[in-house]
């Protein structure tokens, strides 16, 4: 029942629209009575009867009516108010979203510009870091370098006094040690160029040293302008956001005071409503006490009773009404104080937000400060480093080219002590060449003796060998003319023969029985007279034996052509070995093949 009854209140006030709209403000006092205008066309206003008090309630109810109908035209007007104010809050919600992604993204861009920092930060010590590892390297490498060329100049000190102590010893030697001391020469010479070379290394070594020092100071400068650049836009990114801050709290303040006009509107209005209700309340009172007084005189007409009951009741329906736009305007009330609790609510917590977010940004740009300043500091150590490490190469190069200077010194002393020992060494050779060559050409002529002599020896060795065997095969041959004359009896004609040459007995050999001799020539005529073949044979088979005492001769006198020899007869025989078994691999490989055809036709077949 108490949802429906407002819409009942809504509805009436809608019926005086023939009224006019701008209804002064109620201000009664205390005791006076306040007189409506008339309307002539409203019935309740018209007086039915004469009677004074209910003319009276008439022109109240009808000044209640007014006031409720202002009432509800003010109602309206602070919903107009509430729309006006709810459609701001969105505006600022979408202000406060907007600049939440605005911070959002400026917090990113400065997480992001951050990280690069650190990383360039940390490229760039671990690239110093790494300098100086290598310059230290460097250093140590030239420190040994330089302690082993003043060990080679101690040992280069030492060998010349060794070589003066030789030349005094070269005066008193012979032959022999000329030779060890040209050996040693040769060495020195070779040691000489090789420090010549490792000289030239290390030049070439500090020069590349000297291009990579420069490449590493551009380097740094580059990185230095970097940070600066960087620096500066921090800066001009501190500045914008500063502006941002400030107009954001201009844009608070301005809305705070937009709501307190409201709340000042708001009390107003509150004042209003308690004053038009307690004039209700003062109202209501006056037509109890007159209703009152009215029932407890005496009654005149029935008329009047009947007007006045009628007027009661409109009474009690205007008392109603008058508690409904009471309740509404009290719920009314109640959430304009809510909505505007929630609304100091949400700009307080955007007041806190934005604090929050100045204070964040705050922190971070001094975070940023500090690790500029501290960029700054490492580059002034930097580039402190680098200038002692300047002074160090420099100390460094003085103190080599110094030392490369002594060096070339004890070098050219050297130099010049060697050339001595060389006008001295050839002189001496000048005047022991004499028996020097003397000597070489004795052992030439006795060399070119023995190997002529080697020769006539090895070919007596190969007459001797081919005379055995002449001898071997002579030895058969008697052999089988003893078999056949055994055999063959003698006759008388052959005593002749024989008995004619038995002049020759240098030359002839005693068979077994010495009854028969026969001359060698002629047992050899006998032999070449077999045939064209065996002669053929028997040349052959000289040939091959006078071809095989020359080679034999060549290879004992020289020892290369054995070996080479040796190494083509195994490569020979391996050649035979590898062509033997390829053919016999390709021939099983062929078989197998045939053999899988053979075996795989038929099931092809089938």
């Amino acid at each position: 029942m108490t949802m429906k009854q407002p819409k009942k209140a809504e509805k009436q006030p809608e019926e005086p629209k023939s009224e006019p709209t701008n209804i002064p403000d109620v201000s009664v006092e205390e005791g006076k009575d306040v007189t409506p205008n008339e309307d002539p066309k409203d019935p309740i206003t018209t007086p039915t009867t004469s009677d004074p008090s209910e003319t009276k309630l008439i022109e109240e109810n009808k000044f209640l009516k007014q006031n409720i109908a202002h009432l509800h035209e003010e109602v309206q007007e602070v919903n107009r108010i509430k729309e006006i104010v709810s459609n701001k809050y969105k505006d600022l919600v979408k202000q406060l979203q907007n600049k939440e992604q605005y911070t959002k993204e400026s917090q990113d861009r400065l997480e992001n510009q951050v990280s690069r920092l650190l990383g360039d930060k940390l490229k760039t010590d671990t690239e110093f870091a790494s300098a100086l590892d290598d310059r230290e390297k460097t250093q140590k490498q030239l420190q040994k370098k330089i302690d082993e060329l003043i060990q080679q100049l101690k040992a280069k000190d030492s060998q010349v006094s060794d070589l003066q102590q030789e030349k005094i010893r070269l005066a008193n030697e012979s032959l022999q040690h000329q030779r060890h001391f040209d050996e040693e020469s040769n060495n020195l010479k070779n040691q000489l160029e090789t420090k010549t070379e490792e000289l030239q290394n290390e030049k070439e070594r500090t020069k590349t040293l000297q291009s990579e020092f420069t490449n590493k100071e551009s380097n740094l400068l580059d990185e230095k302008n970097h940070l600066e650049n960087e620096y500066t836009e921090l800066n001009t990114l501190l500045t914008m956001k500063n502006e941002d801050a400030s107009r954001f709290e201009n844009l608070i303040k301005i809305k705070d005071t937009e709501l307190k006009l409201k709340e000042q509107e708001l009390a107003e209005y509150k004042q209003r409503a308690a004053k038009v209700l307690l004039i209700r309340d003062k109202q209501i009172e006056e037509l109890k006490k007159n209703l009152e007084s009215s029932n407890g005189g005496d009654s005149k007409n029935q008329n009047s009773s009947s007007s006045a009951s009628s007027t009661l009741d409109d009474f009690h329906d205007s008392e109603l009404l008058a508690a409904l736009d009471r309740e509404d305007l009290n719920m009314d009330l109640d959430r304009l104080r809510g909505e505007n609790q929630e609304l100091l609510a949400t700009i307080d917590l955007l007041k806190r937000q934005s604090e929050a977010e100045t204070t964040s940004n705050r922190f971070k740009i001094r975070n940023l400060e500090k690790s500029i300043e501290k960029e700054k500091q490492n580059s002034a150590k930097t580039q402190q480093t680098i200038a002692s490490l300047k002074l160090n190469s420099d100390e460094m190069r003085h103190r080599f080219e110094m030392e490369r200077k002594s060096s070339s010194d004890g070098l050219k002393n050297a130099q010049l002590e060697i050339k001595k020992l060389n006008a001295i060494i050839v002189k001496s050779q000048q005047a022991q060449n004499n028996s020097h060559g003397e000597l070489e050409m004795r052992a030439r002529v006795m060399a070119e003796s023995l190997i002529e002599k080697q020769s006539q020896l090895e070919t007596l060795n190969s007459e001797k060998a081919a005379l055995a065997l002449e001898l071997e095969k002579s030895k058969q041959r008697i052999r089988e003319v003893e078999l056949i004359s055994r055999v063959t009896p003698i006759t008388p004609r052959k005593q002749r023969f024989s008995n004619v040459d038995d002049d020759d007995d240098d030359d002839g050999v005693m068979l077994a029985d010495s009854t028969v001799t026969v001359k060698r020539h002629k047992f050899f005529r006998n032999l070449s007279n077999r045939g064209f073949l065996a002669k053929k044979f028997a040349t052959s088979v000289g040939a091959l034996d006078r071809f095989s005492i020359m080679a034999g001769r060549y290879l004992k006198r020289l020892p290369i052509l054995r070996m080479f020899f040796v190494l083509y007869l195994l490569t020979l025989h391996l050649w035979v070995i590898y062509v033997t078994s390829h053919n016999v691999h390709e021939d099983s490989l062929h078989n197998s093949l045939s053999h899988a055809d053979t075996f795989i036709g038929p099931s092809i077949s089938e």
